[in-house]
């Protein structure tokens, strides 16, 4: 079952959420060993941990078809820390193998903001969500200068959130209800489980404070296996979401067997004087909070510029007029601050009095007034209400749309319909200088294209060195070399995106004329600042070996896409003497093989991203094989494991139902 159950859990592939798992799992399993030492019985606990690893492997090994493969791309993406590059920025922030600390805590939960577990809006709403309406204050401000009400309630909406994350899509609100029975829990339980559970729950909160706990976290980031490859460090809060509520539950649940309810009248009274106290704390800070963000001087400079927009250009303003914009900046920043700080209040009390009643509840119980199944329906109705109320605030009925109205987004533009009357269009790249971030998040072009940029979460490092030091920078031999035959840019006149041809672009392939060799990576990217690449090809004196002769020339030489399939790329290649040729290609080596009428043939890194290779003279058949052993080894390892799997969960069943019909058999 522990098998069946990981391999289920890591097919989902969300490779984050397994790693807090196992940690959850960790955590447990050293709480059993401890109470199994303690109890003079380590024997039996030593076998299951040891089973539950090989359960755990086995159920890794269900997925080595895509944990081999993944695992060796995370070697050369962003994730792995790839580069081969001396880095520019402070070493402090760089991980071996890892990404760049800056990213990865980029968004780390404030050490305040941590008791949104229990009053959702004490930090203010997601950046997206539904928590201001027309009665807003600051909507009212926005409306009286003159702005539509609706774009002022998601203005609003926008800058909701005051947090230390740069924006949030919510806060991490585990229940008002569950925390109480957290507290309940930790003071009344009486259970090994309660001591692995607070310490993951701990764990997991020091982890997603990040940056605002540098000395341990940037620690743990480079020391604790595969933990640099994840990003967005609030993630671990995953672990005290599942805690919180396994602790209540067990709290529920040993209440509803109790014996003594005087011990748990005294035990609940505790509960109520601690979680009293906290929110007396949560009331101080709404009273004393200042509710500003960082961002709000910035939006208050906004408002001022925006009102002294209607002085002609080249005038100075009025000091009237510089005055009343001033004055709008501030107030409508008071007014803001007014709103955070009603939502906070309103929360708080709800909060209050949720708690309140299931502390009505429990005691109603304790003192013998209702039964057990009226206990456990109210607490899972009030708490259901507790969530629903708050998640029904970021997903509702209006974040679904109509088929039509989301596939309306990809309808192709002018600019798109004129690229793709290109017959070769499936073979060259464009580059959508109209998009917001074209590099990095911008994923429309791709639907269409073959894009020069695009989003990906894990980006190869070789690629994203190029993007940061070269495409970034506007270098056009570089956008040649990378195919880059179209790029969509904003027509000044109507204001709509064309496309612009680019017709010095290289093509799939081209044959050089010579070859410079460099020292290292860093002087073959540089090299492509001022060096002909259409002529000459870059390569690091590494890979001089495998180039048997410097390409000769030869006007009558030619090289051709034939094929460009998802796995394989062919090209056909006339000359009367040996040549070098550069390819379109990023430059990945695991897995693709290069072969030559035939014969497998060695490729080197060209330009620092792409591939290149010496050709003898003669008529030949290039070809390219994306061929990775990790993904048929994996494929091999997962069919017999899911073999093993299937077979043993049949054995289990089978062992069940015969000794279950055994009348003196013991069934576990």
């Amino acid at each position: 079952v522990t098998a069946l159950f990981s391999a289920l859990l890591i097919g989902q592939n969300h490779l984050q959420v397994v790693y807090y798992t196992l940690m959850i799992a960790g955590f447990l399993s050293l709480a059993f060993i401890i109470k199994s030492y303690r109890e003079k019985n380590i024997s039996p606990a030593l076998k299951a941990v040891v089973l539950g690893l090989v359960a755990g492997i086995l159920g890794l090994a269900c997925n080595a078809v895509s944990m081999m493969p993944t695992y060796e791309y995370a070697k050369e993406s962003t994730r792995g820390g790839r580069s081969e590059l001396t880095p520019a920025k402070s070493s402090e922030n760089k991980t071996k193998g890892g990404l760049d600390k800056a990213e990865a805590f980029r968004w780390s939960y404030g050490l305040g903001e941590t008791f949104t577990f229990i009053v959702p809006g004490l930090y203010g709403g997601g950046s997206d969500g539904k928590e201001y309406s027309s009665s807003s204050k600051f909507v009212e401000k926005l409306t009286e200068a003159g702005m539509q009400e609706d774009n002022a309630i998601q203005y609003a909406n926008a800058y909701s959130y005051w947090g230390d994350q740069p924006s949030t899509a919510g806060p991490v609100y585990l229940g008002a209800i569950v925390c109480f029975l957290f507290i309940f829990g930790l003071i009344y339980v009486k259970s090994w489980h309660k001591w692995w559970i607070v310490i993951a729950s701990a764990v997991a909160i020091l982890l997603a404070w990040g940056a605002n706990l540098k000395g341990i976290n940037y620690f743990i980031f480079d020391h604790l296996p595969f933990y640099n490859k994840f990003r967005a460090v609030t993630m671990s809060l995953v672990i005290p979401q599942f805690c919180f509520s396994f602790l209540g539950v067990l709290a529920v649940n040993q209440l509803i067997n109790e014996i003594d309810f005087s011990e748990a009248w005294k035990k609940l009274r505790l509960a109520v004087i601690v979680t009293g106290a906290l929110l007396l704390v949560l009331t101080g800070f709404y009273f004393t909070a200042a509710f500003n963000s960082t961002h709000d001087k910035d939006l208050k400079e906004n408002f001022k510029q925006s009102m002294l927009q209607q002085v002609p250009q080249g005038q100075e303003p009025p000091a009237q007029l510089l005055q009343q914009a001033d004055e709008f900046g501030r107030q409508a920043i008071t007014a803001l601050h007014a709103d955070r700080k009603n939502l906070m209040g309103t929360y708080l009390l709800k909060s209050i009095l949720l708690i309140a009643l299931a502390v009505v509840l429990i005691g109603l119980f304790i003192k013998g007034k209702i039964k057990p199944v009226i206990l456990i329906a109210g607490l899972i109705v009030l708490s259901s209400y507790d969530l629903l109320s708050v998640d029904s605030k970021y997903l509702n009925a209006d974040s679904f749309v109509e088929d039509s109205d989301f596939e309306s987004a990809f309808i192709p533009t002018e600019a798109d319909q004129q690229i793709l009357k290109d017959p070769d269009h499936a073979n060259f790249r464009v580059f959508d200088q109209t998009a917001g971030n074209p590099f990095y998040s911008d994923s429309r072009t791709s639907y269409h294209h073959n894009s020069i940029g695009g989003y990906h979460p894990a980006m190869l490092g070789l690629y994203n060195d190029l993007i940061e030091r070269q495409l970034s920078k506007g270098n056009e031999q570089v956008y040649n070399m990378m195919n880059t035959k179209y790029s969509i840019v904003q027509n000044p006149q109507t204001g709509k995106p064309v496309a612009q041809l680019n017709p010095a672009a290289f093509g799939n392939a081209w044959l050089v004329k010579g070859i410079k060799y460099v020292d290292n990576a860093d002087e073959e990217m540089q090299a492509l600042d001022s060096t002909h690449l259409k002529d000459t090809a870059v390569i690091e004196k590494m890979y001089q070996s495998k180039i048997k002769q410097s390409p000769v020339p030869d006007s009558s030489a030619s090289i051709k896409l034939k094929q460009n399939l998802n796995d394989k790329i062919d090209y056909s290649f006339h000359s009367a003497t040996a040549q070098f040729a550069v390819f379109s290609e990023v430059y990945y080596p695991a897995g693709w093989n290069a072969f030559i009428d035939g014969q497998k043939a060695d490729y080197v890194k060209t330009n620092y991203v792409l591939r290149g290779m010496y050709v003898p003279a003669g008529d030949h058949q290039i070809e390219f094989r994306f061929e990775p052993k990790s993904f048929t080894t994996g494929r091999t390892i997962t069919i017999w494991s899911n073999i093993i799997v299937i077979l043993s969960v049949i054995a289990a069943i089978v062992m069940y139902v015969i000794r279950k019909k055994k009348p003196d058999a013991h069934v576990l």
